[in-house]
């Protein structure tokens, strides 16, 4: 049956009203008519349907990529149509018939018509999917809001059910974040300055017996005071104590270029000291009469000093002054001052391991030949040793060639049949074993030539069977003697031992150890003869000369 027909006649056993089809009561060109609902259900008649009419799941619903085909003109029927109040129902009925919760869908009504319903919208914190409202996750700082957590980053559930982890920010000054989140109020720990304070310590590191709390439960091994101000030193009690000044410095104080002076330096102690002689004039309140003292440049050249520092006294004044040469006048680059304050250019040196011609900066050199360099090494340009890549020798066919100081290079290779010596390609002559083989020896000393020409003795071993001979190479099997062969079969007692009648026993047919079926003669045991043994052997017909 059609989808048409069964669609009409699904309409046709709706509770609310009935159908029937007939074949003739309808108009031309229509194939449906309404009739009373107490007429029997045998007199209804589908009609043959277009075949064409478009197909629905299971769920009412149109497929997404078809088009609905147009319907004959008396199959057509809109939602508010009086079908014997058959309704169609509204767009909530049908959403709610096919648990479309939200969004709009294309579906059939129930009159099988293809329309378009709105679903509706889902309520806060949750989103149309496919007609289904799923739940939407909040952002971080709603679920920080949600959870009253104001700091810190944590692990929780939101609202949907699911497991996220959170950051919450962080706590402004003077706060730090508690374990569950809160901002609290910080601890100052005491100041380093407090610290030393308490602890009398008025300047550098200070390490007590025992840890400094800080305050906020940090023990401390180790405190730092700061440094002392200044013309003071911190001593080995952690005290700041007054650096006096030097003579030369109270007499620059005191503008005193000679003379004695008394004077309280800063940190409180009287001296008396002098402040030295004038080269010139005379000392009158401290100060020497006019004199000019040389610029350093002069004091230099007076001293024949050209580098270093020199101390010489102050001609005006008498007092010590110390000059440096290098400004004034100084040494080129490469040159040494010594200690006379004289410049001089030193020869370059053979290090260890140096090799080669060495220049030092003021253009002198040496050459320092191989130095160190070991055999085939050659100098490098930095001085150094360098083992350079070597070269095949001439004639070199093959294999590793290595150089006197450790460098290798490969020379070539062989071609088969052939072995590389000395960095030549030999003839590799076949091993005894192959030259055995080839020769079909299996014993014995053979001398063959090897397919490089030479002739060569070589030992093909020995046979290795109890009974085997070497024979013109090869193991060959020796069997036993006609009276052996008797006693091994029992045929007689004593080995060709002949009777008083002289008589033998003819024909006996044995396998030797050789495999050989024979036939031989046996004596027969006597009572009186000579025994078949290496020095007497048998004595029977057969056997004579054996």
């Amino acid at each position: 049956m059609s989808h048409a027909k069964q669609a009409l006649l699904s309409l046709c056993l709706l509770p609310l009203g009935a159908c029937i089809f007939a074949e003739s009561s309808t108009p031309s060109g229509s194939n449906i008519a309404v009739t009373t609902p107490d007429m029997a259900v045998e007199d209804m008649r589908v009609e043959d349907q277009p075949s064409d009419m478009t197909p629905q799941d299971d769920a009412g619903q149109l497929p997404p990529d078809m088009d609905v085909p147009d319907l004959p003109l008396d199959m057509e029927m809109s939602a508010d149509m009086d079908m014997g109040q058959i309704s169609c129902g509204t767009d909530e009925e049908l959403c709610t018939e096919r648990s479309l919760a939200c969004g709009e869908q294309r579906i059939y009504d129930r009159c099988n018509n293809a329309r378009e319903v709105d679903c509706g919208g889902c309520e806060s914190g949750f989103e149309c999917d496919t007609n289904i409202c799923v739940c939407v996750s909040p952002p971080d700082a709603q679920v920080c809001s949600d959870f009253q957590l104001e700091c810190g980053v944590h692990s929780i559930q939101d609202i949907c059910g699911k497991s996220r982890t959170v950051t919450c920010g962080t706590c402004g000054e003077q706060k730090e974040c508690s374990e569950n989140g809160t901002c609290v109020d910080a601890c100052v720990p005491i100041s380093m300055d407090d610290l030393c304070s308490a602890n009398n310590i008025a300047c550098g590191e200070y390490s007590p017996e025992s840890s400094i709390d800080n305050g906020c439960g940090e023990e401390l091994e180790e405190i730092y005071c700061g440094t002392c101000g200044p013309n003071q030193t911190c001593d080995s009690s952690n005290q700041c104590q007054c650096v006096p000044e030097t003579a030369a410095e109270l007499c620059v104080q005191e503008n005193a270029t000679c003379g004695e002076i008394s004077v309280v330096d800063r940190c409180g102690v009287m001296h008396s000291f002098s402040c030295g002689t004038c080269s010139d004039g005379m000392c009158e309140d401290n100060t020497c009469s006019q004199c000019e003292s040389s610029s350093d440049e002069t004091l230099c050249i007076q001293n024949n000093a050209f580098c270093g520092d020199i101390t010489v006294l102050d001609s005006c004044t008498g007092m010590a002054r110390t000059v440096n040469c290098d400004l004034t006048r100084g040494c080129s680059e490469g040159e040494l001052c010594t200690t006379s304050n004289q410049c001089e250019c030193p020869l370059p040196l053979c290090e260890d391991g140096d090799c080669g011609v060495i220049r030092n900066a003021c253009g002198q050199s040496i050459d320092c030949g191989q130095g160190s360099c070991g055999e085939e090494e050659v100098c490098g340009n930095d001085n150094e040793c360098v083992c350079p890549t070597p070269l095949c020798p001439t004639g070199a066919e093959c294999g590793l060639y290595t150089n006197a100081c450790g460098k290798s290079i490969m020379c070539g290779m062989c071609g088969s049949g052939e072995i590389c010596d000395s960095n030549q390609c030999q003839c590799e002559g076949e091993s005894e074993a192959e030259l055995c083989t080839l020769a079909n020896a299996s014993c014995g000393i053979i001398t063959v030539q090897d397919r490089c020409g030479t002739a060569r003795t070589v030992n093909c071993g020995t046979c290795s069977e109890q009974y085997d001979d070497c024979q013109n190479n090869m193991c060959v099997c020796i069997a036993e003697s006609d009276c052996e062969l008797c006693t091994a079969n029992d045929a007689q007692t004593s080995c060709g031992t002949i009777n008083n009648l002289n008589t033998c026993v003819e024909q006996y047919v044995f396998i030797d150890r050789c495999n050989q079926q024979r036939t031989v003669q046996c004596c027969n045991n006597g009572i009186i003869g000579l025994s078949c043994t290496e020095n007497y052997p048998a004595q029977c017909p057969a056997q004579q000369g054996s």
